[in-house]
């Protein structure tokens, strides 16, 4: 029986012999073996500031305080609808009590003489006019988020949020893209 020293020999040698030259690594590593060493803070293949940069944008666009979000420009909406009938929607404990509360005043609105017009203006005023919405359907909204017109809202504000952070320079698929194809000193791609 052999013994474990020059087994362990001999195994060392032929991994040796297998095992490619370091910059040969970089190029044949899978994706998902550098994708699990940048998210652990491995640098692979000479990447250094580039991708440090790249990395920010990602986190930048993901996190940030000033991303855009459905859930905000929600909350932006119902604050500007308050503004239009004198409401505020801290007032209210729920957006359905703060909706039920529109859907009066509105209610009222349209039994006026006009009232249709004023509407009209105050759905162009608010922009729902360029989300496809009335303000009944934003008012049912609040009620009721898992309503149909809830989830027009939904779709309408995501879409939204999406055309606003590509305009604004913080798209995160974008970012990812960039830091996916960057290559290094070398002409290596890199994380």
């Amino acid at each position: 029986m052999p013994s474990t020293l020059s087994l362990n020999s001999t195994a060392l040698l032929i991994l040796e012999q297998v095992r490619p030259s370091p910059a040969s690594a970089v190029k044949q590593r899978p994706a998902a073996d550098q994708l699990v060493a940048a998210a652990n803070g491995v640098p692979i293949g000479g990447a250094g500031k580039p991708s440090r940069a790249a990395q920010a944008k990602i986190v930048e666009a993901m996190f940030s305080a000033n991303t855009v979000d459905a859930n905000k420009l929600k909350i932006k909406l119902m604050e500007r609808l308050g503004k239009e009938f004198g409401f505020s929607p801290g007032d209210f404990e729920t957006s359905a009590a703060f909706g039920a509360a529109v859907r009066d005043a509105v209610g009222q609105l349209k039994m006026q003489e006009g009232g249709h017009q004023i509407v009209a203006a105050i759905e162009k005023k608010l922009g729902l006019d360029k989300l496809g919405l009335t303000l009944d359907a934003l008012v049912n909204a609040l009620i009721d988020p898992e309503s149909e017109d809830g989830l027009k809202l939904e779709t309408a504000l995501r879409k939204q949020a999406a055309e606003e952070a590509k305009a604004s320079g913080k798209d995160a698929a974008r970012a990812l893209l960039t830091l996916m194809t960057q290559r290094d000193e070398a002409g290596l791609y890199g994380l």
